[in-house]
């Protein structure tokens, strides 16, 4: 069974603010042998926290807007967000073995922000910056086709 879903581009936007809870989304490259190591560890991590996390991944050489939109200029990158809006992003500079243990960290975070927006009614200022609140270091070895 696939864990991790495609997200077309013309339904990225709209499929990310519906969300229930936390989507993780991997942005790769067919080209990208990194991107290629993370698709086992990705679907695997989402079948360890379904219910707390949603994955998703989209190629971005078929929609190069996502990687301007978000400002990737490497692949692969992960990016966390809540309600479409970017929370965390990883950035390509630890292991993908330390992975499931910053998502952790993460998701515990976002259910105590979660929590007090639901007793305040209001969205807490860390959720609601469009600015990512964290930036987490995820390390593969980048490699492009022509060798950049």
């Amino acid at each position: 069974m696939k864990n991790v879903i495609e997200i077309p581009g013309a339904q990225f936007g709209r499929q990310l603010q519906s969300a229930r809870q936390p989507v993780l989304v991997h942005f790769y490259a067919s080209w990208s042998g990194p991107s290629h190591i993370l698709f086992p560890v990705l679907e695997t991590l989402a079948a360890e926290l379904a219910g707390e996390l949603n994955i998703r991944q989209t190629n971005l050489d078929n929609h190069p807007e996502l990687a301007r939109r978000y400002d990737l200029t490497k692949v692969p990158a992960l990016i966390l967000f809540d309600r479409g809006t970017p929370i965390a992003v990883f950035d390509g500079s630890s292991s993908p073995r330390e992975l499931k243990p910053q998502l952790q960290g993460l998701l515990a975070d976002y259910a105590l922000l979660h929590a007090r927006r639901n007793r305040r009614g209001a969205r807490p200022a860390a959720l609601s910056n469009r600015q990512p609140a964290a930036t987490v270091s995820l390390q593969t070895k980048r490699t492009h086709p022509k060798g950049n």
